[in-house]
């Protein structure tokens, strides 16, 4: 069983990937995302740091927010690919290596910190096809730990 993250693993950009998502968070919140911030935190996935950043606000009002930074995050990543010339290319060797590991019968599943909407986007941005392989995203959990637990276990595996 292979699990694999996506971004700086299967595809690349994130500089622009990041910029997308800081605008939408702070077109949203009304703040910037900062060093200091990221230093403190102990979740790295979308919808943590979205939830973390916004502490004060209850539940609610913190989903509310998130569903308004992943839409407008979203956004920014097709401006993205509309205007720059490959914004989020598929690594090296990354899309052989996915066909050969299919191809010989190794289970395959994707774990990431991002939103399914999004990495979806990325994905087929990279031209990388990922029907047949499962995937788990900050969509359907909170932490890295649970999205890796849950890539394994929709891909029938245990974590033993």
């Amino acid at each position: 069983m292979i699990v694999f993250d996506v971004d700086g693993t299967l595809i690349g950009g994130e500089s622009t990937d990041w910029a997308s998502f800081g605008a939408a968070f702070e077109e949203v919140a009304g703040f910037a995302l900062d060093e200091r911030f990221f230093a403190s935190i102990e979740e790295v996935t979308a919808q943590a740091i979205v939830h973390q950043a916004l502490a004060g606000l209850s539940l609610t009002e913190k989903q509310e927010k998130e569903h308004a930074v992943r839409h407008g995050y979203l956004r920014r990543l097709r401006e993205a690919h509309e205007s720059i010339l490959s914004p989020f290319p598929a690594v090296e060797g990354a899309l052989v290596l996915l066909r050969e590991l299919q191809k010989r019968g190794i289970p395959l599943a994707i774990a990431t910190g991002d939103w399914r909407e999004t990495i979806s986007f990325k994905l087929q941005a990279a031209g990388i096809p990922i029907e047949g392989i499962p995937m788990v995203t900050s969509s359907d959990f909170y932490s890295r730990a649970d999205i890796i637990a849950g890539a394994v276990t929709k891909a029938g595996r245990t974590l033993q």
